[in-house]
């Protein structure tokens, strides 16, 4: 955790201060969260998932992802959704400086940062717009190129990650679909979840339900998936093949159960409908404890 950060009164009154203010408060505070996260580095490519944002904003999830996607349409930053890395394309510049003598001391320190960071889709971005600044001397190059860069969380499915996803469909597909085609059968349905490509709906029944209860004793299953096909269901391109919807949603519970909102009560369990299952004495992961 850096002991600092730079945030110019201009963050305020800029060009870039301007759009995010007309954008909404919530851009405001992500944008200035952004600026000052105890997950920063001075790069400002680091990796930030949006449970993070959303708990140390306190703007919750919604919030904290209307606020993303907004200050990524003004231009302040973009995100990429499949390594959950974030670039705030000046915050170097503040940060570290602009134009530094070659001999600067921070240069090299750059240099180290930058080679440090696991692959993302703006290595390359990056290294392009401060080679000149912080004397930059090995590019590296971007897992998947800009267009693959996700526009926040509300954006685009990318063709890179379905075509990931197809290829894991030999070790997934068989009980993926033999789940989906017998749980009409076997189990009440709970809740339908729709797939990409036109290729309908994945079901998930009571007994589905139950075992991920037993998985993560912290969260709210019902709820949590309800939130699933709410979400699925606003963002039509982003859905997921069948043979990566489970994944999809074992991704979406593990990052429920380690986020403080997995700090329910044994009253809230039973309403859910889960009353066979133990409430954990310490909900909180130990990361979010203040």
């Amino acid at each position: 955790m850096r002991d600092y950060a730079k945030v110019s009164p201009q963050f305020w009154m800029g060009k870039s201060g301007r759009e995010l203010r007309k954008a909404g408060a919530e851009a405001q505070v992500v944008a200035l969260y952004l600026m000052t996260s105890p997950h920063a580095n001075m790069l400002g490519l680091y990796y930030l998932p949006v449970l993070y944002l959303s708990h140390e904003t306190g703007l919750g999830f919604e919030g904290a992802s209307k606020g993303l996607s907004r200050a990524i349409e003004v231009g302040f930053c973009s995100y990429d959704e499949a390594t959950e890395m974030i670039w705030v394309h000046e915050m170097a510049a503040y940060q570290v400086g602009r134009s530094l003598n070659p001999r600067d001391n921070q240069c090299a320190g750059v240099r180290r940062e930058y080679a440090s960071l696991p692959e993302n889709a703006f290595l390359s971005e990056f290294y392009e717009r401060y080679k000149d600044d912080f004397h930059l001397d090995v590019k590296r190059q971007s897992r998947r190129g800009s267009e693959g860069a996700c526009q926040g969380p509300g954006s685009q499915e990318q063709e890179q990650e379905q075509e990931q996803e197809q290829e894991q469909e030999q070790n997934h597909l068989s009980g993926a679909e033999h789940f989906s085609l017998h749980a009409e059968v076997e189990d009440p349905i709970f809740i339908k979840l729709p797939l990409s490509g036109g290729d309908g709906n994945f079901a998930l029944g009571e007994r589905y339900l139950q075992e991920q209860a037993k998985l993560y004793p912290a969260v709210d299953i019902r709820q949590e998936i309800r939130n699933m096909a709410g979400w699925l269901d606003a963002n039509p391109r982003r859905r997921k093949t069948r043979a990566g919807i489970k994944r999809f949603i074992t991704t979406w519970l593990q990052k429920c159960q380690n986020s403080p909102r997995a700090a329910h009560s044994e009253n809230h369990f039973r309403s859910a409908g889960f009353s066979g299952v133990s409430v954990p004495d310490s909900a909180i992961p130990p990361g979010f404890r203040g």
